[in-house]
Parts: C-alpha cells; sequence; structure tokens
C-alpha cells in the first residue's frame, strides 16, 4: 500500500490453509494512524472471502 508516497505492507504466510500474520511495517512518518491494523484487517478479509468459496473450507469462517 502506497500513502502519500510512502509504502506500507504486511508479511503474512499461507500455509495448509491456515493465514499466518508476520509482521506489518508502517514507515515513521505514518506510524499512529491505524495503517496496520487496517492492512491486516483487510488480510483477513480476503481471506476469510477466500474459504467461503471451497465448501470444505467453510467451517474455519464464522458465519
Amino acid at each position: 500500500m502506497t500513502l502519500e508516497g510512502h509504502t506500507a505492507f504486511i508479511d503474512y504466510k499461507l500455509r495448509l490453509g491456515v493465514m499466518t500474520v508476520l509482521h506489518t511495517q508502517v514507515p515513521k512518518e505514518r506510524e499512529g494512524r491505524g495503517i496496520a491494523g487496517a492492512l491486516s484487517k483487510r488480510a483477513l478479509e480476503y481471506m476469510a472471502a477466500y474459504l467461503k468459496k471451497p465448501p470444505e473450507y467453510q467451517y474455519l469462517v464464522k458465519h
């Protein structure tokens, strides 16, 4: 994510259907604005939407 010329990112791994958020990185100039939380939320929302598609993963997502 680029915001006002600064890049923030989330580092995660996906293995065997488990998403593990390893790290979020936000430039010092942009800290304290909720950017890391927003990145984490977006990643989890994406994963929840992905898991709803195949029936065998639906039990992993709260309905």
